[in-house]
Order: C-alpha cells, then sequence, then structure tokens
C-alpha cells in the first residue's frame, strides 16, 4: 500500500501540493492542469429551488411545477408521497424547461417531495397539499451534491466535491476484480485533489465516496 500511495499524487488548490516527484516543475503542471479541470466544472446540483415555480391553475382544476430556467443535463423528476410512494417519474432532456401538469383531483390533502435529480446532484422541494392548496417553502427544500470524477488524458484522475457538511470523506479505488488499490480521506467544504494514476495497469475501476451524507457514490473510469 505504501508503494501505491507514491504513485498518487495529491494536490489542494490554494494550500499545499504534494507530488511524487519532488521537482518543482512537476509540481506547477499538476497545479495548472487541477485548475483548468476545476475551473470547467459546474457546481449545480440539478435545478435551484428558487428556479421551481409551483402553482394550482384553478381553470384547468390542476397544479403547475415549472422551471424558469433549462436544465443543464438530463433530469430526472419524481413525485413521492408522505410514504416514499412514487405518484410520478419522467425525465426532462438537456436544454429542456420543466412543465408538469398534475390533476388536483389525484392529488389528496398531505405532503409530498418533488425531487429532481442528475448526474451532479439532487434537489429535494417539500410540497403540502391542503384543501387544494400547495404551499412550497424554499426554506425547506435540499440540494445535495454529487463527487465529480474527470480523468484526464495523462491518467490526472481529478476529484471535486461540494462537501457542504464538511464531512470526512473516504475515497477509494478498485480494480475490476473487486481489489482496492488506492485510499485516501479527505475533509473539508471544497474538496479538490488529483491523483496520478500512470502506474496502473489498464482496465476499468471504479472509484467509490462514502460518508455520514454519501452513502457508496461509486464511479466508473477506465484506463487506456
Amino acid at each position: 500500500m505504501a508503494n501505491i500511495r507514491r504513485y498518487f499524487a495529491v494536490h489542494k488548490v490554494g494550500m499545499q501540493a504534494y507530488s511524487v516527484k519532488s521537482s518543482e516543475r512537476m509540481k506547477k503542471l499538476l497545479f495548472a492542469l487541477l485548475l483548468l479541470v476545476t475551473n470547467s466544472i459546474g457546481l449545480s446540483a440539478s435545478v435551484n429551488p428558487h428556479d421551481l415555480i409551483v402553482r394550482v391553475d384553478v381553470s384547468s382544476a390542476t397544479f403547475v411545477v415549472r422551471s424558469t430556467i433549462p436544465m443543464n443535463a438530463e433530469t430526472k423528476i419524481e413525485l413521492l408521497n408522505a410514504d416514499g410512494l412514487g405518484l410520478y417519474n419522467g425525465t426532462i432532456a438537456e436544454k429542456h424547461y420543466l412543465n408538469k401538469r398534475f390533476p388536483l383531483a389525484s392529488i389528496a390533502d398531505g405532503e409530498y417531495q418533488l425531487i429532481l435529480s442528475d448526474l451532479r446532484g439532487k434537489t429535494i422541494q417539500p410540497l403540502v397539499v391542503k384543501k387544494g392548496v400547495i404551499t412550497q417553502d424554499l426554506a425547506l427544500a435540499k440540494q445535495q451534491f454529487f463527487p465529480r470524477v474527470d480523468l484526464q488524458d495523462n491518467r490526472l484522475m481529478v476529484v471535486r466535491y461540494n462537501n457542504k457538511e464538511g464531512n470526512r470523506i473516504n475515497i477509494s479505488v478498485a480494480n475490476g476484480s473487486g481489489e482496492t488499490v488506492f485510499q485516501d480521506q479527505v475533509k473539508g467544504e471544497d474538496i479538490k485533489r488529483a491523483y496520478q494514476l500512470d502506474k496502473l495497469e489498464a482496465g476499468a475501476y471504479y472509484v467509490t465516496f462514502s460518508s455520514r451524507t454519501v452513502r457508496k457514490h461509486t464511479v466508473a473510469i477506465a484506463l487506456d
């Protein structure tokens, strides 16, 4: 494991940088690559709750859910009741707007969750239906960000995670046989790390993140 750790360069933007090679040239190169990649990654977690409009249309006896902006990526939409039962699920294409109507007669009084999720994260907006009136409390809305993994042509794996809770994050890399070849622990709110994977054999690998708020979020990568 000690030898494996030597092959993974860990860098923290704006603070200290650690490299397999001690040369300043290598440090500057990896640091520049990390800045280039991380600055190009959006931090949107689905759609911002403030960009959602939920209202009742009395004329059609429906309640309408709309977005004021198009989706940044293909987005899954779900409507769950208080028991977690899915009343609706669908997909919104990238660059399309959310515009969905639900018959009021099909929605009983109670608490609901409108969930929008994409590859970057998940937005959960609680709704309350009572006597034909729907309440959308933005203060109760939650946004969960997923860790992002970008693999560069030179086998530099860049990890970025908006860890809003600041919990300790466990990062592990396993090969196609399930054998763990690397482990790391990081902590902080805005996590940026780069790992050099040039000593690993070609094949499929799985990068897994886990913490108290992230339960084994896994991303598959392939090394040529």
